[in-house]
């Protein structure tokens, strides 16, 4: 240890300013580039912290049974003592107190009687916090030292007058058998191999307090950036900003040796384009449509009269309906008017600015304006679930735990979380009667209000004493005046900048949507702790989507003609490690599998049954009795974040109901399904029949094993010459195949 002081005279100086609160940023600048160097300064600098943490709580016991405490404390002196003594030997460095060499403390000054605890919950949770500090060191040298996950190159941007001239890449472009890289590429994997961590984006953006290892992740990110100039680019031209996603998962798998899948043929594309963009498979005409058009850029456009279409805006207002209020029932809220809202937004196009604004500071009746049932569903417990909520869902970030206790990887504290729900200290769901149409009755209407009230919000700390919080995000504190309505003032800060948190946040939850996962694991948790698995692309997309005015449509289009959305689902031998369902980063070689969402199950089989709705009044009871049948898969639970349960995906609930089910009677049955009916009164060939089932509900033609077994139902159909048998005999055929086909894996699963 003396080495180590000889060697930075101001090292233990520095550590102390750390323990103490009252380093500055040029202090740990110089701590973090001494602990990332020299494996020996870090062995101090974890021994530093596990002394701190040992006195910050043993100091700390509750006087509240001294006569029960006095044996355990006098035991935990002699361990600290010893510990102590041995590194002050070590250290050649004067005792930090005189009275811990003396076997007594004296605790008076730090006991605290409103918080009971023991030296064994102080020892475990002070070992805690040291493990955790070497886990955060160990996870960024790993990082920064692996080849395969090192940052995307910058992409070399089109010359003046340079134009792509393709939307969609073809099969010579997009695969090669040779993994190995070019001379250039070669290259390009060798600069980025040198030592780096992955940079820092931005976490919570509040008040940034002092840590090495977030520090060290913010020079990274300054030395790989070009002096002057942000870190990825910011684009609005939509060839270019394709072309950026192209080449930047493509060298991706360069850096990984993966080779990526083959480009999936134009009915798996088809299939998987309808159920992102319309919620719903295609029908065999519209497939058909898609499959004859031999113009170029068929796939922009249609991708282009999707995105136009009124089922995108049902598709898109319905995802984002399940995540800001979920699927249960709360007598509060009002989900069609939330849906009907967000599909108008949509509809028109509104910037996704304006939409968030829309959500923090609505106001009035829910029923009346469907933006007020976010914050109407999650008021509850102080506004707890509402701050939590916006956290996770408006900015990717999980910060619910320093609700309690400071948060362990963002750098997020309990003041930080309260001065957050400070905004929401007004927010009042308030009951007012109203007269119906009937003048001898009334009913209670809920109402989002906000009450003038104004000064901090009170929190309670671990150790029992009480603390105030302001309203305050991203550095900016606002009034707490009664006359200021806070919520107004938190939609202003919430799109500050040119790459705020609810840009990263929209562009993620995208991604995920159209490939199952998003640039982070989970996708709601985007912090420094958490890279990125494409960080340049992430900054390129969301500075790009700012860039747009929050044009939502123009995301999506991004994505959907891209290349990598153009893969097939069928994984390669080379591509096989690319399995982020095991918690690996995405490399996005393959499409992933994803399973149809209940809505989307619903809207598929309705479409397959020929009842799809086609007016307004079609629409409201199509909602109405989705809702419901999606509730048998709903469970809701009671915790403090008005979390809930989807039983759907693989369950003995949707088993059951795929194979006997209500609704699959109705889509097979010619009693209730235009389709069945339609086919079994044609008077075209019996195989064509088949076919079309085939294309209607696994959007393909069949495969020579399944033309077999349809020739040999055919062939039990010949003896028959009795046309009302025959009909009835076919009928059961066709049923039988459909509800086979219906009941696969291949139905069930958007590839």
């Amino acid at each position: 240890m003396k080495e180590i002081l000889q060697k930075y005279p101001r090292f233990s100086r520095l550590l102390d300013q750390l323990c103490e609160q009252s380093l500055d940023q040029k202090g740990a600048d110089e701590i973090s580039r001494i602990v990332k160097n020299d494996p020996a300064a870090r062995d101090y600098y974890i021994r530093y912290l596990d002394i701190h943490s040992t006195l910050h709580w043993d100091l700390a016991i509750s006087d509240a049974n001294p006569t029960e405490n006095k044996q355990e404390q006098l035991q935990n002196n002699t361990r600290l003592k010893q510990l102590v003594e041995s590194f002050v030997a070590e250290a050649a460095l004067e005792p930090i107190n005189s009275s811990l060499t003396t076997g007594e403390l004296d605790t008076s000054e730090f006991v605290s009687s409103s918080r009971p605890s023991s030296s064994y919950s102080s020892r475990k949770t002070a070992g805690t916090l040291v493990a955790a500090l070497l886990l955060t060191f160990m996870v960024s040298g790993f990082w920064a030292l692996s080849p395969a996950k090192q940052h995307d190159p910058v992409v070399k941007q089109n010359q003046p007058g340079e134009v792509v001239t393709s939307d969609i890449a073809t099969s010579d472009e997009l695969v090669s058998n040779d993994s190995s890289p070019s001379p250039g590429d070669k290259q390009n994997s060798e600069r980025m191999a040198e030592p780096d961590l992955p940079p820092k984006l931005p976490d919570i953006k509040w008040e940034q307090q002092s840590n090495p290892i977030s520090t060290a992740q913010a020079d990274s990110k300054k030395e790989t950036s070009e002096p002057g100039s942000p870190s990825a680019p910011q684009l609005i031209d939509d060839r270019q900003i394709v072309e950026v996603i192209n080449q930047r998962i493509k060298q991706g798998w360069i850096d990984q040796s993966i080779t990526p899948s083959p480009v999936a043929d134009d009915h798996e594309w088809c299939r998987r384009v309808y159920l992102d963009l319309a919620g719903r498979i295609p029908t065999a005409t519209e497939l058909s449509h898609f499959l004859n058009d031999e113009r170029t850029g068929r796939e922009r456009r249609l991708v282009d009269r999707l995105l136009e279409s009124p089922e995108f805006a049902m598709s898109w207002a319905t995802r984002w309906t399940n995540l800001l209020v979920g699927r249960s029932p709360n007598k509060h809220v009002d989900r069609l008017a939330l849906l009907k809202y967000l599909r108008h937004s949509i509809t028109e196009n509104a910037p996704w600015s304006l939409v968030v604004s829309d959500l923090i500071s609505a106001q009035g009746d829910p029923k009346k304006n469907g933006p007020a049932n976010f914050l109407v569903a999650h008021l509850n417990n102080q506004a707890v679930p509402a701050t939590a909520f916006v956290a996770r869902t408006l900015l990717g970030t999980q910060i619910q735990c320093a609700q309690c206790h400071r948060h362990p990887f963002y750098e997020t504290t309990q003041r930080q979380f309260w001065e957050l729900n400070s905004f929401f200290k007004q927010a009042k769901v308030v009951a007012a009667p109203q007269m119906t149409t009937d003048a001898n009755q009334q009913q209670t209407a809920y109402l989002l209000t906000d009450q003038p009230v104004g000064g901090p919000t009170y929190y309670e700390t671990r150790s029992g004493l009480m603390q105030v919080a302001y309203p305050r995000f991203n550095g900016h504190k606002v009034s707490d005046d009664k006359t200021v309505i806070r919520r107004q003032e938190l939609a202003k800060l919430l799109v500050e900048g040119d790459d705020p948190l609810i840009a990263q946040s929209f562009v993620n939850r995208t991604w995920s949507h159209f490939f199952g996962y998003g640039f982070t694991l989970p996708i709601d948790d985007i912090g420094p702790h958490n890279p990125p698995s494409h960080p340049k692309l992430f900054e390129t997309l969301s500075r790009s989507f700012v860039a747009s005015g929050y044009d939502i449509k123009r995301l999506v289009r991004w994505i959907c003609l891209s290349r990598p959305y153009r893969l097939s689902s069928h994984p390669l031998p080379e591509n096989r490690q690319d399995t982020p369902q095991w918690g690996d980063p995405p490399a996005f070689s393959h499409m992933y599998f994803k399973p149809l969402s209940p809505e989307q199950l619903y809207n598929s089989l309705v479409e397959i049954s020929g009842n799809y709705p086609h007016s307004s009044d079609d629409w409201n009871r199509h909602l109405e009795n989705r809702e419901s049948w999606v509730l048998q898969f709903v469970e809701s639970l009671d915790n403090d974040e008005n979390g809930e349960s989807n039983h759907f995906q693989g369950t003995i609930t949707q088993a059951l109901m795929m194979m006997n089910g209500e609704l699959i009677n109705r889509t097979i049955s010619p009693d209730s399904s235009r389709f069945t009916a339609s086919l079994i009164g044609h008077t075209g060939s019996d195989l064509k029949k088949f076919e079309t089932v085939c294309l209607a509900i696994l959007s393909r033609e069949p495969k020579p094993g399944e033309i077999v077994l349809f020739r040999k139902m055919i062939h039990q159909l010949k003896g028959l010459n009795n046309p009302v048998e025959r009909r009835r005999l076919l009928a059961g055929q066709l049923e039988d195949v459909m509800w086979a086909y219906l009941n696969s894996s291949e139905f069930i699963i958007n590839h």
